[in-house]
């Protein structure tokens, strides 16, 4: 995604300001799904004995 904004953005709207604030927020969007997907898998988790980790 990365790669395409910048070959997609004209280099006159290009600054490190910019880029800063777009890795920011890709940074909040997948932490974000991480944290969801996490959130997921141990609803999906079958029950566990006691004393067992996982």
């Amino acid at each position: 995604m990365t790669a395409y904004y910048l070959v997609a953005k004209p280099t006159d709207e290009l600054s490190r300001d910019r880029l800063q604030a777009f890795f920011d927020q890709h940074q909040v969007t997948w932490a974000d799904a991480s944290r969801q997907w996490v959130e997921f898998r141990k609803l999906d988790r079958p029950p566990q004995a006691p004393g067992v980790r996982g």
